[in-house]
């Protein structure tokens, strides 16, 4: 029997809500995180090719990214600069704006090159809004083979970029090189459906060979990341191995959607992390301040001597960087509780 669309999406949801949390994960500085970083945005590239529709026109295309991507992007920034003076004063900004700053920065954010800098992780937005709309072109103009020719050809000259260090920029990340380097990724995705869409249809194969595949992408991943990369992240493009790039991704990418085909069929738990999934967005977005305000109190409370301006929480320790992951997920769901509780009533 084949799939409905619904359970397709259930998977592609749940890899989605375990992405997500992997994001907050390895941006509290919890253990193994280096080694997360290199799949976690892959897999969101990944995520997106896949769902990518071939009967959309490139307008419908560009119009769902402004929407989805773009907008979030600059409302969110657009924020954090009017409030620029508030944080300095408190200590989440470095910079004091001059009047004729905000100009400068408000330019920057509406031609999607700058990232405040507490919400400078909004770089992924840039770099999925280019892959997607890049490819869209390239399939409705070029056609299908002639895309996947492109988008692999792409993919080695980032390689190329990267290994021999040419970096081009566009606002605070290596732009191209990001581009270049996921399109991998996203190309991969979309090329990959058939056999996302398979993972319940042939459940008693899968888990049959469940642990071979957990412990065999296990294996890759590690082995990618503790032998041959050293730290490193997509943002910068700072690899000092980039063909082991790819095998440590797709070696996480594949492992989530194993894990995600066996919670697909957890009643409950299921719903949970379908739940995450549909409203990354809004976890992706907020948790880096939300860490900002567990770091202040660190600092006001608990005598904790460390900069708050910047990105990112403050690394205390174990059990602080718990609580950093657990406050990034669950105060944005319920902020989004809260406002969508308002909504419903309204209407």
């Amino acid at each position: 029997m084949g799939l409905s669309s619904h359970s397709r999406n259930e998977i592609i949801d749940i890899a989605k809500g375990i992405g997500i949390l992997l994001v907050v994960y390895a941006h509290a500085y919890l253990p193994l995180s280096s080694v997360i970083e290199y799949f976690h945005m892959p897999l969101f590239f990944f995520l997106s090719g896949y769902t990518f529709k071939e009967s959309d026109s490139i307008k419908d295309t560009f119009t769902k990214r402004i929407k989805r991507l773009y907008f979030p992007f600059v409302l969110i920034n657009a924020v954090f600069l009017i409030l620029n003076p508030l944080l300095f004063s408190i200590g989440l900004d470095e910079k004091s704006f001059r009047a004729e700053d905000y100009l400068n920065q408000f330019l920057k954010i509406i031609t999607f090159q700058n990232a405040q800098p507490i919400i400078s992780q909004c770089w992924y937005l840039l770099g999925l809004f280019t892959v997607s709309i890049v490819f869209k072109v390239f399939f409705n103009i070029c056609g299908k083979k002639i895309t996947i020719i492109l988008y692999a050809i792409l993919a080695v000259v980032g390689l190329f970029m990267v290994s021999y260090d040419i970096r081009l920029k566009y606002g605070n990340c290596d732009l191209l090189n990001v581009v270049l380097i996921s399109s991998a990724f996203y190309l991969t995705g979309f090329l990959s459906r058939d056999y996302i869409n398979n993972l319940q249809r042939n459940a008693p194969y899968i888990e049959r060979g469940t642990v071979l595949a957990v412990l065999l992408s296990g294996i890759i991943m590690l082995v990618s990341r503790l032998v041959f990369l050293h730290e490193g992240g997509f943002k910068g493009n700072n690899f000092n191995d980039i063909i082991w790039v790819y095998p440590a991704a797709f070696s996480g990418i594949v492992l989530t959607l194993i894990i995600s085909s066996l919670l697909s069929k957890i009643g409950n738990l299921k719903e949970l992390w379908i739940f995450l999934g549909k409203n990354t967005m809004i976890i992706f977005l907020l948790h880096t301040i939300v860490f900002k305000a567990v770091s202040a109190l660190m600092v006001k409370f608990f005598s904790y001597d460390a900069p708050l301006y910047g990105w990112g929480g403050i690394n205390g320790g174990i059990v602080w960087n718990c609580l950093h992951f657990f406050a990034g997920v669950t105060i944005p769901m319920l902020v989004y509780y809260i406002v969508y509780q308002i909504i419903l009533k309204r209407k």
